[in-house]
């Protein structure tokens, strides 16, 4: 039983935990990550696995299918919430300045983190992903449904958003004809930016959902 492996060699896990912490919401670099914990690949995924199976966290897959694009591969993986994150990194105790490149990140996570919750809780035939380029052009998420992606979002915690927050999903919309376009932010006023719906983050969430769950 893997519990009783872990509970022979807690010192490796309790590393571990720390540095999956400390890259919530990044991709997955397993050598990197072994090097820092001190044991091998196979056991950095098995340490992963424990986190799936006890619902501490999950995966978000790179998305994969473009053609005209090259994308990275790797996954991201995410703890089920950012207070857990940051008691287990020890960021905790230091305040979180709205603005800041800390409060921007979380915010991001903290999106991405409640929609991929209420996909599984609802148990909604959606599949969701992240967009990543090689020329660094990233969509946060990415949504399909019986094949198709419905709908591409990216996130931004200001309580502003100007074209330039919205390059990326401008560049890549075209390869994604029939895909609605949402930017969530930390801002009240919803609008709409060619074509590209900017939108309330809370009022947001609910509207990806409802349009992705009801979209062929």
């Amino acid at each position: 039983m893997w519990g009783e492996q872990l509970v022979r060699k807690i010192e490796p896990f309790r590393r571990f935990i720390q540095i999956a912490a400390q890259t919530h919401g990044q991709p997955v670099n397993y050598n990197k990550i072994s090097r820092g914990v001190g044991v091998d690949d196979s056991t950095v995924r098995s340490y992963y696995s424990i986190l799936e199976d006890t619902l501490v966290g999950f995966f978000l897959a790179a998305y994969a299918g473009s053609e005209r694009q090259k994308l990275r591969k790797t996954p991201k993986f995410y703890l089920f919430d950012n207070g857990v994150k940051r008691a287990l990194d020890g960021s905790i105790d230091f305040d979180l300045q709205h603005g800041s490149f800390e409060y921007r990140i979380l915010f991001e996570q903290l999106v991405i983190v409640e929609i991929l919750r209420r996909i599984s809780y609802l148990e909604l035939s959606i599949s969701p992903s992240f967009l990543a380029t090689e020329g660094g052009v990233e969509i946060d998420l990415v949504l399909e449904r019986a094949g198709k992606v419905v709908a591409l979002i990216e996130i931004k915690s200001g309580r502003r958003v100007d074209s330039e927050d919205l390059r990326h999903l401008k560049a890549l919309a075209p390869d994604f004809r029939g895909a609605s376009c949402y930017c969530l932010y930390g801002g009240e006023t919803r609008y709409i930016e060619e074509g590209i719906q900017v939108m309330p983050w809370l009022e947001g969430v609910e509207a990806v959902l409802n349009e992705a769950h009801r979209r062929i």
